[in-house]
């Protein structure tokens, strides 16, 4: 687990390092811009037309991957640097980008994710799937051009457990009132922000998972966030936060997946958040992480993440999170990332830098 500098800003994990363009699956392409036609008087000349980035695509038991010394390439990182014992960067003024050969670990402005395939070493450099640049690199670098989302106007908060099922147990108290109480301050944060929130529970009542992700998919232009504490060996301790995990791609022609820009946006919304809980919270990052919850999967219509706002079996961070003044930053921190979010999400691009 790495924690996050204090000179690490989080919103850095959001600036791409080249104009976003549109995000395709499961290989990006060349940006096609928008050009205004010339008034009937002007006479110019054309451009020559643009050639398509070629991807240099290699089978390794049956799967596609690709060379990060490629990936450099596609996204205009000014730097790529690999070391002996396979250790990777690609670095711009914005985004630094480290992982290893052999390695699921991913750390993005030193925020760890985990690629659904390890890193894989060749003679030519290491190699990152198919799958995980369309799933995982692409959405974190390009977020602004993530398709088939409008703009989250409202946020479903799930606290998790409730009445008959209190979740897990801590020194000072027990995981669903934990998250109530949180979901409660993060409401009263969002509405700060203009942003309109929906609560699946509102008091000490039990929900199935499909209640909860029913009202989740009944709201438009919404994001939906479940909030847990976690328990687990007395040694682990940090935040966590978990989004739908994307079936692998199959091997051969690419096949047009309508459900990628879903992914994307669960990613999208789960760094955001994580980075900035990170940041305001100087936790111990326990990464940003695929899953197959159910309560993650049961809808696919509305961006889904799910927070483990820290472990209730650690001695000491048991302590912290039975305090209000935890509980507070941490319900402020998810606020602030779910803002980040939407603003990155939906910003205009940028200019080269």
């Amino acid at each position: 687990p790495t924690a996050v500098p204090a000179s690490q800003e989080p919103s850095k994990v959001f600036d791409p390092p080249i104009p976003p363009s549109s995000v395709p699956h499961p290989i990006p392409a060349d940006p096609v811009p928008a050009v205004e036609a010339p008034a009937e008087t002007e006479r110019e000349t054309p451009d020559p037309p643009k050639i398509p980035f070629e991807w240099k695509t290699v089978s390794v038991d049956g799967r596609d991957y690709l060379p990060v010394s490629n990936i450099k390439s596609f996204y205009k990182f000014p730097r790529f640097i690999t070391e002996e014992s396979g250790t990777f960067f690609l670095r711009s003024p914005t985004m630094i980008i480290k992982g290893a050969a052999g390695s699921p670990e991913l750390f993005v402005n030193n925020v760890q994710f985990f690629l659904k395939f390890p890193a894989h070493p060749s003679a030519d450099g290491p190699l990152i799937s198919r799958h995980d640049l369309a799933f995982v690199l692409d959405p974190i670098i390009r977020p602004t051009y993530i398709k088939g989302f409008q703009k989250a106007n409202t946020v479903v908060i799930d606290p998790g457990h409730g009445g008959n099922d209190p979740g897990g147990k801590g020194s000072q108290g027990k995981e669903s009132d934990y998250a109530l109480d949180t979901a409660l301050r993060l409401q009263s944060q969002l509405k700060k922000f203009g942003i309109k929130v929906v609560l699946t529970r509102q008091d000490d009542t039990f929900l199935s998972l499909n209640e909860r992700t029913a009202i989740a998919a009944a709201i438009p232009n919404a994001v939906f966030i479940s909030l847990h504490f976690n328990t687990g060996p007395a040694n682990l301790q940090g935040i966590q936060t978990y989004y739908p995990d994307a079936t692998p791609a199959p091997p051969g022609p690419v096949v047009n997946d309508d459900h990628s820009g879903y992914y994307a946006a669960c990613l999208g919304l789960a760094t955001a958040v994580h980075a900035n809980s990170l940041y305001k919270m100087r936790s111990t990052d326990g990464g940003v992480r695929a899953a197959e919850f159910a309560i993650l999967t049961g809808q696919m219509k509305t961006p889904a993440i799910l927070i483990e706002g820290g472990y209730l079996s650690h001695p000491d961070e048991a302590v912290r999170i039975g305090t209000e003044s935890y509980r507070q930053m941490l319900a402020e921190s998810i606020a602030g990332g779910v803002q980040n979010y939407i603003r990155a999400r939906f910003k205009r691009p940028g200019v080269p830098r």
